[in-house]
Parts: C-alpha cells; sequence; structure tokens
C-alpha cells in the first residue's frame, strides 16, 4: 500500500517561528494518529487547525495490536489483518477451546494502521504534520506550547504521548510484560488458521510472574509465534530464542520451518498513578495518560476508547476529560491486587489465569478486562480464584 503523495504542507518555521493551533498532537504513534484521525471525522471539529509533531512519519510494521470486541463495526475494520471466534487455553493440566459467539478476537498489523491513518488524514488541511525532535512541552500565557530545534508552537490543548512516566515509583507495584514473536512458515500444513491460542503455560515457570505462549495462526502454513514474560527484568535476546525453538520443537513438534519476521516488545504493568492532565490546556494520552490496562498489557482497544470520549466531549464544549475517560476505581483496585499477588509471588500467574479460565465464561472475562463488567460479575469471577491469597494482597494494599 503506498501512501498518497504530497501528505501535508510543511510551514516555513525559519519564517515562522510561532505557529499557534487548535489541536497539537505531540508523538505520531498509535495514540497520537488515532486522535487525529477521530479529530478528522468528526463533523464538529474537522475544520479545527490541528498540527502532528514526532520525529519520524512512521510506514513501517514496527508492532502488532490484538483485541477482542463484540461485532463488525470498528472503526478499522478495513484493515483488520486477521480476526478468530475462537480461542485455545493450555493450561498444565487443563484445556478449553473458547468459541466466542458475538465476540471477535482481531489483529492489526502495524503498518497498515499507519498507512490506513496517513492516507485518511490526505483529505484534511487542516491538519499538518511535522518531522521535528520535541525538546519541550510547557504553558504560558497564550496557552500551551512545544520547542523543537527550530521552533515553537502555541495551541489551546496539547495532547501528549511522548511522556514516559516512571512506573517504578516506591509503593507501587511493578512488572514488565516482554515478549518476542516469529512469524514462521511451515512446509506443510500445520495451523488450524480458524482458531488462535491466547495462553498457553505448558511451559517451566522458571519463578517468574507468569510465562507462556501465544498462538495467531494466518493459514495453515504461517503463524505468529509469541513467547510472553510477566517478570521485572528482561531476558537476553538468545534466551527468549532459546524458548522459542525448544516450544517449536517440544510442544508444537515442528522442526522445520522459515522464520519470515520478527518482533519484540516491552509493556509496563503497573499501578503507578499517572498524571493524566497536566493543566487545562496540556493532556497526556496513550501509555504516557496510563491508557495501559495494567492487569493485561493490552492497550489498543482501551485507547480507541478513551478517544473517542475525548473527541465526543471536546465536541459538546466540555473539558476534554471528565470521569468518562478514566478506569473506574474500583478497577484499579483489582489491579493492584493482582499485581501484588504476582510480584510478591503469593500464587503461580500461571494456575491463576488457569482457574480463572476453567470456571467463567469468556464473556465474562472480556467484559471484566474490558472495564465493562456489573458488580455481580466481577464477585461471580473473583469467587473462582484463591480467596484468601487475593485477600491478603487487598489487606496489604488498603492498610
Amino acid at each position: 500500500m503506498n501512501l498518497k503523495e504530497n501528505l501535508f504542507v510543511y510551514p516555513d518555521i525559519s519564517i515562522n517561528p510561532t505557529t499557534h493551533f487548535d489541536y497539537l498532537i505531540a508523538g505520531g504513534g498509535m495514540a497520537g494518529l488515532s486522535l487525529a484521525y477521530y479529530l478528522s471525522q468528526s463533523n464538529v471539529l474537522n475544520n479545527k487547525k490541528i498540527l502532528i509533531l514526532d520525529k519520524e512519519q512512521k510506514t513501517y510494521n514496527d508492532r502488532t495490536w490484538c483485541f477482542w470486541e463484540r461485532g463488525e463495526q470498528n472503526p478499522f475494520e478495513k484493515i483488520i489483518y486477521r480476526k478468530w471466534q475462537k480461542l485455545d487455553f493450555f493450561g498444565d493440566d487443563f484445556f478449553k477451546r473458547f468459541h466466542l459467539n458475538s465476540y471477535f478476537y482481531k489483529m492489526i498489523r502495524g503498518a497498515d494502521f499507519y498507512h490506513y491513518i496517513w492516507n485518511q488524514l490526505t483529505d484534511h488541511p487542516n491538519i499538518t504534520f511535522i518531522q521535528q525532535d520535541i525538546l519541550a512541552i510547557n504553558t504560558t500565557d497564550k496557552g500551551a506550547i512545544v520547542q523543537t530545534p527550530d521552533a515553537s508552537f502555541t495551541a489551546a490543548y496539547i495532547f501528549d504521548s511522548t511522556f514516559q512516566p516512571d512506573f517504578t515509583k516506591r509503593g507501587n507495584h511493578f512488572l514488565l510484560q516482554h515478549f518476542k514473536g516469529w512469524v514462521i512458515t511451515t512446509p506443510t500444513p500445520h495451523f488450524d488458521e480458524s482458531c488462535a491460542t491466547l495462553h498457553d503455560f505448558r511451559i517451566n515457570q522458571h519463578g517468574d510472574a507468569a510465562r507462556f505462549f501465544y498462538i495467531l495462526p494466518f493459514s495453515k502454513t504461517k503463524a505468529l509465534i509469541e513467547f510472553t514474560i510477566f517478570s521485572s527484568q528482561i531476558l537476553t535476546d538468545e534466551q527468549y530464542t532459546v524458548e522459542l525453538k525448544k516450544y517449536l520443537k517440544d510442544t508444537l513438534g515442528l522442526d522445520a520451518y522459515t522464520i519470515e519476521e520478527e518482533e519484540f516488545g516491552i509493556i509496563p504493568m503497573s499501578d503507578s498513578k499517572i498524571t493524566t492532565q497536566i493543566n487545562n490546556t496540556i493532556i497526556r494520552i496513550g501509555t504516557s495518560g496510563g491508557y495501559v490496562r495494567p492487569a493485561t498489557g493490552y492497550t489498543f482497544a482501551r485507547t480507541q476508547r478513551y478517544l473517542q470520549t475525548i473527541v465526543r466531549n471536546l465536541e459538546t464544549g466540555v473539558e476534554p476529560l471528565t470521569k468518562s475517560t478514566h478506569m473506574p476505581s474500583r478497577f484499579h483496585l483489582y489491579d493492584s491486587i493482582l499485581l501484588n499477588v504476582l510480584t510478591k509471588k503469593r500464587y503461580s500467574g500461571a494456575k491463576f489465569f488457569t482457574q480463572l479460565y476453567q470456571h467463567n465464561p469468556i464473556e465474562r472475562i472480556f467484559d471484566f478486562l474490558d472495564e465493562q463488567s456489573k458488580f455481580t460479575e466481577e464477585l461471580r469471577l473473583m469467587s473462582t480464584v484463591p480467596m484468601a491469597t487475593f485477600t491478603k494482597a487487598a489487606i496489604d494494599i488498603l492498610f
């Protein structure tokens, strides 16, 4: 897929050192581009003057995003790379194939997402992209201001996805979700392309909070095989490679395969309190704004919900952030309790997830992880995990 030519008119910033915008988006990753897209689609805001600032224009496949949702009404449905309505779960002594009914488990490739958004934005001359390093974000009497090496730009609102939160603050729970994956092809059919593997815990846990494999089949001979760990330290590249090879051979029975692509990522899992709104004009979004769900690391669908709410608020003339743009407080507590259990090794992560998926319908789990569940359903879910262990963790947090 080729980008349209002449994407944007780049201002001559040496002649015009200070330019004012209605909205300035600092960072052109998934969160920043998603916000720009929703603003461009708004009948109320699509004439606003918008600037996207980043040191690069992403067009390559640097990552994939997976998420679950009901139906096929996603704004990015056109670029869904694959979707599944069956998911396998493997514990040490438990296996279940979930049929998702109204849900789909979906995957979007980074390259497809970036190309789609940039091509959509080219039809909006009110949106400008400038490729510059961001040196500082501050507030002045004219509003918020961003400094680059060559210019400064002011805006009524700055939406910042470049801030790096400190997830290791004393008193908070902190883990890293880190993973290495290979897209492989096999010489003969090996995969069931209609069913993905959400978790496979049939591996040595090595004392970490959790270790599992994740399989997304693209065809009978092609799949993404990903090794994921919840721990406080990342591994060496060779350690990930050893585990991937061992799993492919010992668990999947694969000796012959070709590695087509490789991906590596690190996602923070922390209950650190992140300041989302710095003041009346600077708002953090994406990972910078705490959009990563601490208990799972899933980000894409949550980010889309929060950003759409911000745009709806702007359309109605209220402040961008309201209570509806934040996770309900009880879910913060749930995440803190789970992170306490995992970081203090009160209970095996593999056993916890096995019990969760063994004793709950998949819809209840998905609703809970999406913060859409009712309290009565949350109580039912909690009754399926070791209550004594989780009560100790809750007491540790609260008192």
